[in-house]
């Protein structure tokens, strides 16, 4: 589990000029804990996080998202893993991730 002030850092991180000159369409990114499961098989505990995906392009929908130079899964599978590195921490929780449009409607999500 992440502590708060290492959500804090990998928010800052998502947010430095670095992503955003990799993914000039996004605006800003906040990462929130989900839920804590303390049931799953071999009596390990999984956090679960949801990042909050928020563009500055009225035009990307969820049809036109990849052509548009913008992918989601990688962005969060990729660059957020790599940067969970420099906390100190390895992996320990899965991220889903909501995609939402500069007006603030969601455009799609992982929890569909």
């Amino acid at each position: 589990m992440l502590e708060d002030f290492q959500i804090s850092g990998l928010t800052k991180m998502l947010n430095s000029k670095l992503l955003k000159s990799i993914y000039p369409m996004v605006d800003r990114i906040e990462v929130e804990p989900l839920e804590y499961n303390k049931n799953i098989l071999g009596g390990r505990s999984e956090m679960y996080y949801s990042v909050d995906i928020y563009l500055n392009d009225p035009d990307i929908t969820k049809s036109n998202m990849y052509e548009m130079g913008f992918d989601p899964h990688y962005l969060v599978g990729h660059h957020l893993l790599n940067f969970l590195s420099y906390l100190g921490r390895g992996l320990e929780g899965t991220f889903y991730y909501n995609l939402f449009g500069p007006d603030g409607e969601l455009i799609d999500s992982e929890l569909d």
